[in-house]
């Protein structure tokens, strides 16, 4: 699948909570509220973009496969819920008025299925549907008409299996899907300024692996951005201008020389 250049547009913010904040999805049962210790983890790396699947002429086709296997997270080698193997899987990218052809293999030891959050999109059929069960070993093909009328944006996408959902996106089954179409609400001159895509996920830890089980709300947890502990952003410098948009050129010092309009 082939990935989109940097797209000119503004910065992108996603919050992928864990099972503790799915609101208005699972009917899983109450997390106790026990704290739990937790390890210490490296931090400090620069931010890394998730990698892209996207749409081309109209249609996206992704294959996700789930499946539990060792990651990286801040240096240390955790047991994690996964798709296509990565903490952090594909982010998905489409139009409005795409197809999206998704087939996903599961081999977990139970059943899985996938929603898209937020996405106004049927549930019938092979598309939203969380009634589906994908049972080990097994592959299914999801397809979806996405309308015309669909809103820019970003959205999300996890497993939904009743009872299971919670500590299936606690492990780690999580990833970003975007709408793309945000650029023509913006002011003509933010239009080209640089995109990045920022998902918080986070996960408690049992001894070498990320918990699924025995969740506990006040637990120690640690937050991650793209799959990262406390990543660095790098900002280049901008000088700024008496016409409201920033120049280019670097400087020293963001300390305006513009003029107030009673003093001139």
């Amino acid at each position: 699948m082939r990935s989109r250049s940097t797209l000119p547009c503004i910065a992108i913010g996603l919050f992928l909570a864990i099972a503790t904040l799915m609101s208005g999805c699972a009917a899983d049962p109450p997390l106790s509220s026990s704290p739990t210790r937790t390890p210490s983890f490296a931090e400090g790396a620069s931010l890394k973009e998730p990698a892209q699947m996207v749409s081309h002429n109209g249609l996206l086709r992704v294959q996700l496969v789930v499946e539990r296997r060792q990651v990286d997270l801040g240096g240390r080698k955790m047991w994690a819920l996964t798709y296509n193997g990565s903490y952090m899987p594909p982010m998905l990218r489409i139009r409005p008025g795409d197809k999206l052809d998704l087939a996903m293999k599961n081999t977990l030891n139970e059943d899985t299925n996938l929603h898209l959050h937020g996405l106004h999109v049927s549930p019938s059929g092979n598309a939203d549907n969380i009634f589906i069960h994908i049972h080990p070993g097994e592959t299914f093909h999801y397809s979806y008409q996405f309308p015309k009328t669909l809103r820019a944006g970003t959205y999300w996408y996890h497993p939904h299996p009743h009872l299971t959902s919670a500590p299936q996106v606690a492990g780690g089954m999580s990833g970003i899907l975007i709408v793309d179409g945000l650029q023509q609400y913006l002011p003509a001159n933010l239009r080209n300024i640089t995109e990045h895509v920022i998902a918080l996920k986070d996960f408690q830890v049992q001894g070498d692996e990320v918990r699924t089980k025995d969740l506990h709300i006040g637990a120690p947890t640690n937050r991650t951005v793209n799959g990262q502990l406390n990543p660095t952003i790098r900002i280049g410098r901008v000088r700024p201008s008496c016409g409201g948009s920033p120049t280019s050129a670097p400087t020293s010092t963001t300390r305006s020389t513009c003029k107030d309009s009673d003093s001139m």
